[in-house]
């Protein structure tokens, strides 16, 4: 089934956690701005609204002031008001004169002659200290003859109903924006940041399940960026690891073929290595031929090994046998020697030149020097200080 392109991109932005976090940040600080700007916007559109109310009301009662009876014809002003009720929301309409005395009353009844009468003018201005679903009351100073001031009393109880549907069409306006400005952030991160940061975490989880094969998970260099120079670090490391685990792997193998062949504590070759060599001498292989090497044979024992290993323990035995094979070495460099018993060595000699004698001569050096009779003080030391004289038989074969 072929994926649709954008697929993937949803894919990986569903199941990032980095993502959702980016995300979850981007949008609450959109939209805490937007709701800093929604609330005076609404507490604006309260007051435009009571505004439109107090407005319509002066503009339906002004007029009959001006054209009437005056308010020295309490009957007639009355008459002449009384159709106004229910017009714009108009309840109540309370006229009184510039002293502040009653007039006339026509609908449900004001609250009263505002208190600080000096301080309206001929724009209508509200008066009570808020407005509910009973309503608001606004007063003015009216141009009629006389000067009198009215208080007109308001139903404002469509104006929460027309507020809420503000902030409805409002709040979804700003849930839009927001969804829409999170939405194209995120696919800028995501193209940008977020995709290099994934690729960099898939690499990294893919190496570290198979470090031998780390350069598999290497990354293409496609970015000239502070996140293109952590790629090629990246894959720096991933050839560094895959370059140390092949040097390990080498040492490794190349480690198990020298403990194969090799006696792990006088490092010198063993019994399989001695057979291996001793079969592949070329002395053998013509054994009865006139030109065949001469072939010599000399086995080193150390005498009462399991003594000796009683008097100066197990530590003290395995540094007494590393100093023999470094001795036999200093004295027999060109032979080949191999331990291939617990106090036994091998010295194999095939060169042509060495006939009895010099085999002889080779035997009795190796006694000197690694015997009691060694020049070199006598003795062995061992362990924590304690002296250790040796007595060796050899034996020779051609």
């Amino acid at each position: 089934m072929l994926q649709r392109p954008g697929l993937p991109i949803l894919q990986h932005l569903m199941t990032c956690r980095l993502c959702w976090r980016i995300t979850l940040v981007v949008f609450g600080l959109i939209l805490a701005v937007e709701s800093a700007i929604l609330v005076p916007s609404a507490l604006r559109f309260q007051q435009t609204a009571l505004d439109r109310l107090a407005y319509a009301a002066q503009l339906t009662v002004e007029p009959v002031l001006m054209l009437g009876h005056g308010v020295n014809s309490r009957g007639l002003l009355t008459r002449d008001l009384a159709p106004l009720i229910d017009m714009y929301g108009i309840k109540g309409i309370g006229i009184y004169t510039s002293s502040g005395a009653w007039v006339t009353t026509v609908g449900a009844k004001p609250s009263g002659f505002p208190g600080n009468p000096s301080a309206l003018s001929h724009l209508a201005a509200q008066v009570s200290s808020g407005y509910n679903i009973t309503g608001l009351e606004i007063a003015w100073r009216s141009d009629a003859p006389g000067n009198p001031v009215a208080v007109v009393h308001i139903d404002a109880s469509a104006v929460p109903g027309e507020l809420a549907a503000y902030l409805l069409r409002i709040g979804g306006l700003v849930v839009l924006i927001v969804l829409v400005v999170t939405a194209g952030t995120m696919l800028v991160l995501y193209r940008w940041v977020l995709r290099a940061l994934l690729q960099l975490r898939d690499s990294a989880l893919a190496a570290g399940t198979a470090p031998h094969r780390a350069t598999d998970f290497l990354l293409p260099m496609t970015r000239r960026d502070e996140l293109g120079d952590l790629i090629a670090a990246h894959n720096a490391m991933l050839e560094r690891v895959t370059e140390s685990k092949q040097r390990d792997r080498e040492v490794a193998e190349e480690r198990t073929r020298f403990l194969t062949r090799h006696d792990p504590l006088t490092r010198l070759p063993n019994r399989m290595a001695l057979i291996e060599y001793v079969d592949g001498l070329p002395g053998l292989a013509g054994l009865h031929g006139e030109s065949a090497n001469k072939v010599s044979l000399l086995l080193v024992e150390i005498a009462q090994f399991s003594v000796l290993s009683a008097s100066i323990g197990a530590a003290g035995c395995d540094d007494l046998l590393g100093q023999v094979s470094a001795r036999l070495h200093r004295f027999a460099p060109q032979e080949f020697i191999a331990h291939f018993g617990e106090a036994r060595f091998a010295v194999i000699n095939n060169t042509l030149a060495c006939d009895v004698e010099g085999i002889s001569q080779l035997a009795e050096m190796l006694l000197r020097e690694l015997g009691e009779q060694s020049e070199q003080g006598g003795a062995y030391i061992v362990g924590d200080g304690k002296s250790v004289s040796l007595v060796l038989r050899i034996g020779i074969a051609r």
